[in-house]
């Protein structure tokens, strides 16, 4: 089970937010959201930052903003959100979110539902978040605890108050390789002190109000599971620009994101019938996230689930991401961009996380074809897979492998940007490469630094380290396909991914021979849940006026960098002009490509650390043997 930087919470009196740490984060209130009162427009451009449409946030931990002895500006401020923040314990943010006019106000707690791998309880109830007690129904999915002793304390504070809390833990199942078997020891962001005050993650919150019509009038067909097809068999629909298959046409859009959570929540097997709210009616899990309204909902869910899938196997994993880009960037294009883009070298796409498993060239070769919006939706990653499978085997021979400097980049910190960090050689461990994955001959070629070359950027406020994460540990996953189309000296982003997912089979799935019928499967061994965002998808944001917007990287120039303003007008108004700025916590145009002589060496929790033949000590002194 995995999880890092995803949660999603759900308001009914929308004031929420939605988190990010594999956790599911849900609130309540007990009426309908009225519909939102119009937004006023900004009396003068100065205000264009004060309340900014920011599509994902940073953590702001409680030394994100020390990292500097140069106090963190307003024009970075914006892109930061604490915890307490997110879930929406803070009502002054989130009336700000919500409209700029908005007074903070008294909430009223009803439920929440937290999923993460490894829980620190004892620090989660005590020192982050003791206002959990006010919450009338709490469901934690956990794999591993710490502080167990604090989940009886919790149980103990809770009664007579009429307020529950209950712990389901979520383990391996017999046998080995069935629909619920994620590996043990996987992990990424966690509910604990280091990853929440020192790491470097990322956030997407969203409000999701109650629906105006009550699920009262069918119940049964609002719990009834999504129709399961195999999209290679059925009937297709062309893909945009080729005459090439892809699924069947689904005309309610505003459906998917609720159907891809229900459906990933599915897989939890609670099915537990009780009252969520205070004198509400009984129902389970699958019926309470059924009654909320994500019609808006500016992103598209990528989740994992484990096991083999057939008939829903580009519901999961890399294939559901192929699926969201031949949606909503392929068939976004006009035929002028399809020609345009075709004839122009798409750049490398961009991987970044904390974790990788025991990749082949074939695999990559396999993953890289289906997210190249280019080239993907005249591809059958099911064909295709017969194709890369005989030249693997023809490789295997000549032992020459595949050539992916030209279609990927990966961002994984050096040793020293580890040992530079606030926790030092200490924080390496939650970036668990081993020796054998990380060092792989193909993959050396593909590396890139986490920060910007030669600099020294403990104190700068230059565009080196403009959000200042360079001295927080690489937590965040995002997976970056920048654009070929740039206007001006400013370049944007054709879709990126924030998520849980790690580079792996594992996370990602692979497609094998299913021996009983020789059909193909997605195998995927982890929970993992990530978005999808693009200029398309931002269209369903009521803040972009419902058109697409330019999606730009945070540059640390507040000119190049004008976000569209949440009190702008439905109208369009000032946010016309207005790109959306996604504050990547790296370069993502341009990273510091690795120095394999001596200078850069990846990080790798089992070493080598030295350079030539020393090992430097980390900011506090330690020395790894």
């Amino acid at each position: 089970m995995s999880s890092a930087n995803n949660a999603i919470t759900i308001d009914g009196d929308d004031n929420g937010d939605n988190t990010n740490n594999n956790v599911v984060d849900l609130t309540d209130d007990r009426k309908p959201a009225a519909k939102p009162s119009p937004r006023l427009k900004s009396a003068t451009k100065r205000n264009s930052t004060d309340h900014p449409f920011v599509p994902f946030h940073l953590y702001a931990s409680s030394t994100s903003t020390q990292t500097s002895p140069v106090e963190r500006t307003d024009s970075t401020k914006q892109y930061f959100r604490t915890l307490r923040q997110v879930m929406g314990l803070d009502s002054s943010t989130l009336s700000s979110q919500l409209n700029v006019n908005a007074k903070p106000s008294k909430r009223s707690f009803q439920w929440l539902i937290i999923s993460n791998f490894i829980i620190d309880f004892g620090y989660l109830l005590e020192k982050t978040l003791p206002d959990i007690l006010d919450f009338h129904r709490v469901v934690v999915f956990y794999q591993e605890a710490h502080n167990v002793e604090a989940m009886k304390s919790w149980e103990n504070m809770l009664a007579g108050t009429g307020n529950t809390v209950e712990f389901v833990r979520l383990v391996p199942t017999d046998p080995p390789r069935s629909s619920c078997n994620p590996l043990s020891h996987k992990f990424n962001s966690n509910l604990w002190r280091t990853d929440i005050e020192y790491k470097s993650q990322g956030v997407y919150s969203q409000v999701f109000p109650l629906k105006q019509k009550t699920p009262a009038d069918d119940t049964v067909n609002k719990l009834k599971r999504k129709q399961i097809y195999n999209p290679y068999e059925k009937k297709k629909k062309p893909a945009a620009g080729s005459s090439s298959r892809g699924w069947p046409f689904e005309d309610d859009k505003s459906q998917l994101f609720e159907d891809d959570l229900v459906g990933y929540l599915e897989s939890y097997h609670y099915r537990k019938q009780q009252s969520w709210k205070m004198n509400g009616e009984s129902m389970n899990l699958l019926a309470l996230i059924r009654q909320y309204d994500f019609s808006e909902a500016y992103a598209v869910l990528i989740p994992s689930v484990p096991g083999y899938h057939s008939l829903s196997i580009d519901d999961f994993g890399y294939l559901k991401l192929r699926k969201a880009i031949i949606e909503w960037v392929c068939n976004q294009q006009s035929n002028a961009d399809s020609r345009k883009s075709s004839s122009n070298a798409k750049p490398p796409l961009v991987c970044q996380y904390s974790s990788v498993g025991s990749l082949t060239t074939a695999w990559l070769d396999l993953f890289t074809a289906a997210l190249d919006s280019t080239s993907t939706s005249a591809v059958d990653p099911v064909e295709y897979y017969h194709e890369v499978t005989k030249k693997a085997k023809s490789r295997a021979k000549g032992k020459k492998g595949v050539d992916l400097s030209e279609r990927m980049k990966i961002v994984w910190p050096t040793v020293d940007e580890i040992r530079t960090t606030i926790e030092g050689y200490n924080g390496g461990g939650s970036v668990p490469g081993r020796t054998k994955n990380v060092a792989q001959s193909f993959l050396l070629p593909l590396y890139h630094r986490w920060t910007k070359r030669g600099n020294d950027f403990i104190g700068r406020t230059d565009n080196v380290d403009p959000l200042r994460t360079a001295r927080n540990v690489p937590h965040i996953k995002t997976y970056v396909q920048p654009s070929t189309h740039v206007i001006g000296d400013t370049p944007s982003i054709e879709w990126m991914v924030l998520t849980s997912h790690n580079l792996s089979k594992a996370a990602w799935g692979n497609i094998e021979n299913r021996s009983v019928d020789d059909s193909k499967v997605l195998f995927i061994r982890h929970w993992e849940l990530g978005v999808f965002i693009s200029p398309a998808t931002l269209a369903n944001s009521k803040f972009t006026g419902g058109e697409a917007r330019r999606i730009v990287p945070y540059i640390g120039n507040d000119i190049g960098n004008s976000p569209i303003n949440l009190a702008d007008s439905d109208d369009g108004g000032d946010t016309e002009s207005r790109d959306v700025v996604a504050p990547l916590p790296y370069d993502v145009m341009n990273p510091s490509i690795y120095h394999h002589q001596g200078e850069d060496m990846a990080w790798t929790v089992d070493g080598p650390w030295s350079r030539n033949g020393f090992v430097l000590p980390d900011l506090h002194g330690v020395v790894l043997r």
